[in-house]
């Protein structure tokens, strides 16, 4: 049983359709200091007027403030390069459960990458191998997690060349 000390009138907090929002200093104030990181419990129970006590309601949340951080692995940095890249990395520990992990590729628009459990990504680039989209490029990856934090950007720079370099042309004339 919580001590009747322990609780908090949260009366002026209820809105006016039924619900309650408390702020982090609200919560701060009820627990006694700032919240951590991690699995929290705040249970409620309402009193009427002749004093009766409802059942005790207990409310279950997380609070994570934290955003993931993503890595690059593979290809290396600066790489050259004469076919598509496979871009490999992960969510480092500590993220949290990612909701998506997007990529832009040379600064366009942010598109959803796979990921797996282990919050690993894999994904092959779609350049085409004519010489045409030869030169430098960017992709910047970021994740999501559940509580909709969002990470740094993690990007990765490399250089496609795909056209060969043109035959030396010799002279080997008697007057060369």
């Amino acid at each position: 049983d919580t001590p009747a000390d322990s609780f908090f009138d949260v009366f002026h907090d209820l809105q006016l359709d039924g619900s309650f929002s408390l702020s982090a200093s609200r919560l701060a104030q009820i627990n006694g200091a700032a919240l951590t990181q991690g699995n929290h419990i705040l249970r409620l129970q309402a009193r009427d007027q002749q004093g009766r006590l409802s059942p005790m309601f207990e409310f279950r949340f997380t609070l994570d403030t934290l955003a993931p951080e993503l890595a690059i692995t593979a290809p290396p940095a600066n790489l050259r390069t004469n076919s598509n890249v496979i871009v490999i990395g992960q969510a480092l520990a500590g993220a949290g459960t990612l909701s998506t992990i997007e990529a832009s590729f040379d600064g366009g628009t942010f598109s959803n990458i796979p990921f797996d459990a282990g919050n690993q990504f894999r994904f092959l680039t779609s350049l085409s191998l004519n010489g045409s989209q030869d030169g430098a490029h960017t992709v910047a990856m970021r994740g999501t997690d559940l509580a909709g934090n969002v990470s740094e950007i993690a990007g990765l720079s490399f250089v496609l060349d795909t056209l060969a370099p043109a035959a030396p042309n010799f002279d080997l004339s008697i007057g060369s």
